[in-house]
């Protein structure tokens, strides 16, 4: 059969983890390229760029400016301009209408810088108490690089000529601006492109320039742009979604379908009849472990099936057992109560013939009072009244009353039991008949002069029970099924050897006490013939 044991592997459960793992890093991985896909989008739609000037840096530094991808850097419709260290254009991608050839100092430095674009310059014009037109140049920091401050840092007042009338807190101190000043440093100087610098050096050491100039976007474009992008991105995810949902759920289905595809054809056939067809499935613990337990049910039902024929065909021997040893007697009974009535029978040997008649209806009665014990042993109601009681004094007390019977019919009988008290739950009545049944069948089946011994010793966690003789000792053919009914030392079934049920009901109430009783053959030992009892102590 085989048995159930501890099966090594993953369960269910982490089975379901690991595809909910496995779906949530797909999701996420689609989600992320669904996202660049729709920032690269709508980069190109609002002809945003979409790298920076630092991924091109090394063909910078060679010099090479006609390899640049310009339009990772600034957009489809910009252009750039590199600039030397006299801030004179160098090299321009793309053609430009109106082209500038060389920068101021300061033009350069009020281009905002690509990468540190710590400030923000504005102009509010606004009316003095003369009503002169005057301008405020207000320099605030930027709120994404220190947390947001309501206000400014500092401010000049510049009259209409752009001259500077008045300056306040950390700001450049400078008499005036020009025009192109004033455009580069409050990013106004186009209406068509953003502006912004990246420095950086050539490969023989002279400062560079990069001049970057993309066109600017209406917000109102922006808006839509950005809601069409998030749209379309939402709806394209939920799609891929829900056809990721559905590829998991159905590898999931294969996986949990498999098993119980494969359980449900065995149970099929297992009602067909066929009860010799395992389960043979790896995978999941909690699915191995049920395949494994249909496979311990269909072993036990095969014993089952094995132990129903088997008690079939006891119970077809014992209806035959049964009716050999009433025949028996009956068919003596009735021959010589015929020969009464009809006469054939003298005088002189009625009461002989009556005798015997007299005789085979007490082995009638007896045999029928065994097999009545035995069928009420083996009901599933009995029980037995047990009681705490002293077994020490309880076998002394069976010996005494066994004891002159013994020496009357040409026995001996040896005797070893403790002086104190060895204290066990049993029930007398039965007890006393297992007793009955062994030390009867000593008797029965020895010659005079044979030798009965009876110990009780106590062990760790029973007292053991001997019953012994040096007799004749027990046929070997008889020996391994010594406890079954009708087994007796003869095929003849004689009358002389009994029923056969004595040591099955001796064996059925000992197990009942929750003990065993086992036959030990020595033929070297003085004791052929040894019935080992143990009895627990509680």
């Amino acid at each position: 059969m085989k048995s159930l044991r501890k099966t090594k592997g993953s369960s269910f459960f982490s089975l379901l983890i690991k595809n909910y793992v496995l779906f949530t890093i797909v999701n996420i991985i689609i989600l992320y390229a669904i996202c660049v896909m729709g920032v690269y989008v709508m980069s190109k739609s609002l002809d945003y760029p979409y790298s920076e000037p630092s991924s091109q840096r090394d063909i910078l530094e060679s010099g090479n400016y006609e390899t640049l991808n310009v339009n990772k850097i600034a957009g489809n419709r910009g252009y750039i301009e590199i600039l030397d260290e006299e801030n004179k254009v160098i090299y321009r991608s793309g053609k430009i209408e109106k082209k500038i050839n060389n920068y101021t100092d300061k033009e350069v430095e009020y281009i905002p810088d690509y990468e540190q674009n710590t400030f923000t310059t504005k102009l509010k014009k606004y009316k003095d108490k003369n009503n002169k037109e005057l301008t405020m140049l207000i320099k605030e920091k930027n709120s994404n690089y220190e947390e947001y401050k309501v206000g400014y840092i500092a401010f000049q007042i510049l009259d209409d000529k752009l001259n500077v009338l008045y300056s306040g807190g950390e700001i450049e101190q400078r008499s005036s601006y020009t025009k192109k000043e004033i455009g580069y440093l409050t990013d106004t100087i186009s209406k068509k492109y953003l502006i912004s610098k990246y420095s950086f050096k050539h490969k023989d050491g002279q400062k560079r320039t990069l001049i970057l100039k993309y066109r600017k976007v209406n917000q109102d474009k922006q808006v839509s742009v950005l809601f069409k992008g998030v749209k379309t991105s939402f709806i394209l995810f939920i799609v891929i979604y829900v056809g990721c949902i559905g590829m998991f759920v159905i590898l999931l289905n294969r996986k949990v379908k498999k098993p119980i595809n494969k359980l449900n054809d065995a149970i099929i056939s297992l009602a067909q009849g066929n009860s010799n067809e395992f389960i043979n499935y790896k995978g999941p613990y909690e699915f191995v472990q049920i395949c494994n337990n249909f496979n311990v049910m269909v072993s036990k039902l095969n014993e089952i099936q094995k132990e129903k024929e088997l008690l079939e065909s006891e119970k077809q021997k014992m209806l035959a057992d049964i009716s050999h040893d009433l025949k028996t007697p009956i068919t003596t009974i009735q021959g010589y109560a015929k020969a009464l009535s009809d006469g054939l029978i003298s005088s002189a040997e009625e009461k002989k013939y009556l005798n015997i008649i007299y005789q085979k209806s007490n082995n009638l009665t007896e045999l029928i009072n065994i097999f009545y014990e035995y069928s009420k042993l083996e009901h599933a109601d009995f029980k037995l009244n047990l009681v705490k009681k002293d077994l020490s004094e309880f076998i002394r007390a069976y010996v005494a009353e066994k004891y002159e019977y013994i020496y009357d019919i040409g026995f001996e009988i040896q005797v070893n039991i403790p002086d104190y008290q060895l204290i066990s739950k049993f029930d007398e009545i039965q007890l006393k008949r297992v007793f009955e049944n062994i030390v009867n069948n000593s008797i029965k089946h020895n010659e005079e002069g044979t030798t009965v011994a009876i110990s009780l010793k106590e062990e760790e966690k029973y007292y053991k029970i001997i019953i012994a003789d040096d007799g004749i000792g027990i046929p070997k053919d008889i020996v391994k099924n010594i406890f079954d009914a009708f087994v007796v030392g003869d095929d003849s079934r004689n009358t002389k050897q009994g029923s056969g049920l004595g040591l099955a009901i001796s064996k059925n109430i000992i197990e009942k006490h929750n003990g065993s009783i086992s036959l030990i053959v020595n033929d070297e030992d003085i004791f052929k013939t040894v019935f080992e009892i143990l009895l627990p102590k509680e």
